[in-house]
């Protein structure tokens, strides 16, 4: 937190981070934004960022399974590929 205060405090621009934290019920996710106010001020917002955070391992998990599940098919038309490769070579 210190590097992103100082570089906001160096840059004048917003910086944000994204950061894991340990709770009774779980791991939450968080999202900091800080933001140069003022000449000598910062503001500091946090948002609870879990259900996107979660939305976005599901969607990756998603992505995962239809590749898994495309792999044979590709494995056909490649093989499929090169019997037609094959074939023309006859012609």
């Amino acid at each position: 937190m210190d590097s992103v205060i100082q570089e906001v405090a160096r840059s004048r621009t917003m910086q944000t981070f994204e950061y894991p934290v340990m709770w009774s019920q779980g791991k939450r996710w968080f999202e900091t934004r800080v933001v140069p106010f003022g000449q000598n001020q910062l503001i500091n917002m946090v948002r609870d960022i879990t259900d996107r955070k979660r939305a976005e391992l599901l969607l990756q998990q998603s992505n995962l399974d239809i590749k898994k599940q495309s792999m044979p098919l590709s494995e056909d038309i490649g093989q499929l590929r090169d019997k037609m490769e094959e074939d023309a070579k006859v012609f």
